[in-house]
């Protein structure tokens, strides 16, 4: 069921969900080491640190944070999704099924010396330049551990419900 779903989502988007599957009859977590075989798959396929678009469905382990967006954990119900994708100067949220959203940013995603651009729903809800600081990089590099994946500035939006 689940290459078939992801076959379906990489039909839909072609930029995403590349993946591989394959299922070990009978065995557990561990596939007595048979999953092995992935890493000649997974070398040549490098997980992007700052993915320009986003697709985010909560499951039944609530999490705060997927790459460069962040959510109250607290306000997060059950399957939420969130799309969002990074054009230009802007970051377009093309759904949201939560009331309000964090926006992690770095250079790599805009260009912070300028001003950034939020929208939803043909509607721009903030344009300003977000400050780099070193409050947001110290929560970041904390959170993951990840000394390249550090972001350097963070917006709030609070949103109106999705229409989609």
């Amino acid at each position: 069921q689940w290459k078939e779903a992801l076959e379906q989502l990489r039909k839909s988007d072609p930029q995403g969900y590349l993946h591989f599957v394959k299922l070990h009859e009978g065995k557990g977590h561990w596939m007595d080491r048979q999953d092995a075989e992935a890493i000649a798959w997974m070398h040549p396929n490098v997980r992007n640190r700052f993915p320009r678009k986003i697709v985010w469905k909560q499951d039944d382990v609530v999490e705060s944070r997927f790459y460069w967006i962040t959510v109250d954990p607290q306000a997060v119900r059950d399957r939420a999704l969130i799309t969002a994708k990074v054009v230009d100067q802007s970051i377009e949220i093309e759904q949201s099924d939560l009331p309000a959203i964090g926006i992690l940013l770095r250079d790599e995603l805009v260009d912070m010396d300028q001003h950034v651009t939020i929208r939803m729903a043909d509607r721009e809800w903030i344009h300003a330049r977000v400050p780099r600081t070193i409050a947001v990089m110290d929560e970041t590099l904390n959170q993951r551990g990840d000394p390249k994946g550090v972001y350097w500035g963070k917006v709030t939006v609070d949103l109106p419900p999705s229409k989609k």
